[in-house]
Parts: structure tokens; C-alpha cells; sequence
């Protein structure tokens, strides 16, 4: 990583650690605010920038998690979508693609045709292959663009509302 990365790194793991040692009622404080002004907004954010054929599902997988350092959630383990697949399937194809993946897949039950002799599966009834990622486009990432566009404003946000909060909580 390069240098002005490791410093940032360093300050906010120090920051971090200063923040687990406030008292609980001024990191109750930290936690509603800082999720009202910065996580939501945020959140709200990024799921307006969800685009393609799977904008619906994602932007409504998008949740926030209050704590001192607030935290996005983008996907889950339900399912979304009417073939099963779940939110952590579709962020991880929208975001980093799909392409001409060939898989073996074991034949389901009912499915009928000549199965080669070398191509038994673990069920008994054979293998067929099938592309399995060409359901997405070769990327289209929105996560890591949104966040990184706010970035700034975000941080300034957090060190704002973190700053008013220690400062009143060190003169009373």
C-alpha cells in the first residue's frame, strides 16, 4: 500500500480503539447519531446508484448496522430473486462480473439423455456443463464507486459528529 494509505490506516485503527474506550452512554450517543447523519444517508446513496437488471433487489438489500463505527451491508444470505439466488450472489456479480464460466453441474432428477461413460456425478445420474455466470454483464460496480465518490464527505461527517461528542463529553 502506498504511504499516505498506511498512515490513514494507522490514525483510524487508533481512533478505533480510543472510541471502544468511551463510556457506554457517550457511544450510545455516537452510535444514533452517527448512523442518523452519516450510515443512512449513505446507505440511501448506494442503493439509488444500484443499476442494471438486478437494481430492485439490491437496493432493497441495502441495510445499515449501528455501532461507534457505522457500518453499510450490502446483500444478505435470503433470497431475492424468484431463482433462489441471494443477495450475496447478486452484489458479487453486479460488482466484479460475470464472464463464460463453464461448470460441471450433477443432472437433477428427471432430467433424461445419454449420459458419457466418464461422466457419472456424485448423485449417480451424470453431469452436464452450463455457463454460470453469464447472467451478469462483464461488471458493473456500484458499491465501491458510490462509497468511494462519498468518501470524503463521509469522513468529514464522522470526525465532525465524533469531535462535538468527545469535546462535550470531556467538559461536562
Amino acid at each position: 500500500m502506498p504511504e499516505p494509505f498506511n498512515d490513514f490506516a494507522r490514525d483510524c485503527r487508533a481512533v478505533a480503539k480510543a472510541m471502544r474506550a468511551l463510556p457506554a452512554e457517550v457511544k450510545k450517543e455516537l452510535q444514533s447519531e452517527l448512523k442518523d447523519k452519516v450510515a443512512e444517508p449513505l446507505a440511501a446513496k448506494v442503493a439509488q446508484a444500484a443499476r442494471g437488471k438486478w437494481a430492485r433487489p439490491l437496493s432493497l438489500s441495502v441495510k445499515v448496522r449501528a455501532g461507534v463505527d457505522p457500518t453499510i451491508v450490502v446483500g444478505g444470505t435470503r433470497s431475492l430473486v424468484s431463482g433462489g439466488a441471494t443477495g450475496r450472489q447478486l452484489i458479487f456479480g453486479t460488482e466484479f462480473g460475470g464472464g463464460n464460466r463453464v461448470s460441471t453441474v450433477n443432472r437433477p432428477p428427471g432430467k433424461r439423455g445419454r449420459v458419457a461413460r466418464g461422466e457419472r456425478g456424485t448423485n449417480g445420474r451424470g453431469v452436464y456443463k452450463r455457463h454460470t455466470t453469464k447472467q451478469f454483464s462483464p461488471a458493473t460496480p456500484f458499491v465501491f464507486e458510490t462509497v468511494e465518490a462519498n468518501a470524503e464527505w463521509a469522513v468529514e461527517q464522522f470526525a465532525e459528529i465524533v469531535m462535538r461528542k468527545v469535546v462535550n463529553a470531556l467538559s461536562e
